[in-house]
């Protein structure tokens, strides 16, 4: 399957990228995407499809074993757009962004399929390695909206998300005004829904994907989510989980 829309496919012709399996290809190429035989594995990134100055896109690429994933493709194809959109994309219940590509493909000597989501960026798109590069010209006061903003957005994660058995990559979206930040670190938030365990290991996938914060910056991020959680934990019951776990 190969979708398209014409804001992406002139770029795509250029490239001769108009089948599934030669965007897939690609893609893996510019972002060092190598998945071993059989295995299951996904990856995000940022591509401008040779035109550096031309708009950037954010590419989710995956590839999964027909026996996890086929039931999906093969018994329920109206699943496609949810699974899109949601699943492959952004976690649930925080907004996603309409994809301009999607192209997937069944590698049959690798009992396994191919999919490679393109999404269109707008200007006001920021990666969290540039939120990153200039945190620290700020001061505490100046990044306190920005760590309410985590602490609010991890909240929401935690009280909307629904049952699901397997482990999805997140990429949480953070309003702040007019700039929205999206965290591509957080790459592997479990989704066992509403426990302390998963709470906990969320909270510590984040701060370890977030080296810039000082100790002032990660003690404020936890007291404005705790304020608001429904863990049953009192704040030090949560801050000593969080700190022993990103420890490991």
């Amino acid at each position: 399957m190969f979708q398209c829309e014409k804001s992406l496919q002139t770029l795509l012709q250029k490239l001769h990228l108009q089948d599934a399996a030669r965007l897939w290809d690609y893609c893996a190429r510019q972002l060092h995407f190598s998945p071993a035989h059989g295995e299951s594995a996904k990856k995000t990134g940022e591509l401008n499809f040779g035109d550096d100055a031309g708009p950037l896109f954010r590419v989710y690429i995956s590839q999964n074993q027909l026996q996890r994933k086929g039931w999906l493709f093969q018994q329920a194809p109206r699943l496609r757009e949810h699974y899109q959109n949601y699943l492959l994309c952004e976690a649930r219940g925080i907004a996603t962004r309409p994809a301009v590509c999607y192209a997937e493909d069944k590698m049959a000597a690798q009992d396994s399929w191919r999919s490679v989501m393109v999404v269109a960026l707008d200007s006001l798109y920021v990666t969290s390695q540039s939120l990153q590069k200039h945190w620290t010209e700020q001061n505490l006061e100046q990044r306190k909206p920005i760590l309410q903003a985590f602490a609010n957005q991890l909240n929401q994660l935690h009280k909307c998300r629904l049952a699901h058995h397997n482990l999805h990559p997140v990429n949480l979206l953070i309003q702040t005004g007019s700039l929205t930040t999206c965290l591509d670190q957080i790459e592997h938030l479990g989704y066992q829904w509403r426990s302390v365990v998963a709470s906990v290991n969320d909270l510590a996938t984040f701060l370890s994907g977030m080296p810039c914060f000082d100790a002032a910056d990660t003690e404020f991020f936890l007291q404005q989510y705790w304020r608001d959680c429904n863990l049953g934990l009192t704040y030090q019951g949560l801050r000593q989980r969080v700190l022993a776990q990103l420890a490991h």
